[in-house]
């Protein structure tokens, strides 16, 4: 009940000033031209010639009170521009302070959402597809094994080593891909190691890489 009564009165207080903008400056005009009018009219001229003495703060001077009406007039007419001046510089300095309100908020909202945003991110659990190329011992000679031929040992932080199946890749030379699975954004790759199956002697790996890159090169290692 309390919240409909205070915008019944904020109606009436708008409505109010509004009719008080429409007819201050409608009585200033009639006064006003009325007065212009009281030089037409011999009757008038009582008025005309009729003084107000206005003493004050040592100052004593006599005005015609034609002139004082003239005076009033003019004040009524500026008056509404006045007022509405005003309510234009109230309604704006209250529209700033809620631009700036909203602002802050949308600020902090993203400020919010960037926090939980870095805090999901490092933890979200992924899978990267790489690509890897062979550099071969120039003393063990070069082979360019298949796909099927191929095994892929990797292991991610410190999280338990896992296999990867290995595929053609693109580009020139012995590439192929494997899929890199539970990786998260921070986390890097202790070792990927691939392996011939009937050769094991020819393995090629690459050691403490963070993913930031979609293509490695992997050298080919000594075994026993």
């Amino acid at each position: 009940m309390i919240p409909h009564l205070n915008g019944f009165f904020l109606a009436s207080l708008d409505s109010l000033d509004r009719q008080i903008n429409l007819f201050l400056p409608l009585i200033g005009i009639v006064i006003i031209f009325l007065c212009l009018l009281s030089f037409f009219f011999p009757m008038a001229k009582p008025l005309r010639d009729r003084t107000q003495k206005f003493t004050g703060l040592g100052v004593s001077m006599e005005i015609s009170v034609l002139t004082v009406f003239v005076l009033m007039g003019f004040i009524l007419s500026l008056s509404s521009f006045f007022l509405q001046w005003k309510g234009y510089l109230d309604q704006k300095e209250t529209h700033d302070k809620l631009i700036a309100t909203k602002e802050g908020e949308i600020t902090e909202l993203k400020r919010t959402v960037e926090a939980m945003r870095d805090q999901i991110e490092p933890s979200m659990v992924s899978s990267m597809v790489l690509g890897l190329e062979l550099q071969h011992d120039p003393a063990k000679g070069k082979i360019s094994p298949k796909p099927g031929d191929l095994t892929c040992e990797y292991q991610v932080g410190d999280s338990q080593p896992k296999q990867a199946n290995v595929s053609a890749g693109s580009g020139a030379g012995d590439v192929y891909k494997v899929t890199i699975e539970d990786i998260t954004r921070d986390a890097y790759i202790r070792y990927i190691k691939l392996s011939r199956r009937e050769m094991t002697h020819r393995q090629w790996a690459v050691e403490n890489l963070i993913p930031s890159e979609r293509r490695y090169r992997l050298l080919e290692v000594t075994t026993k």
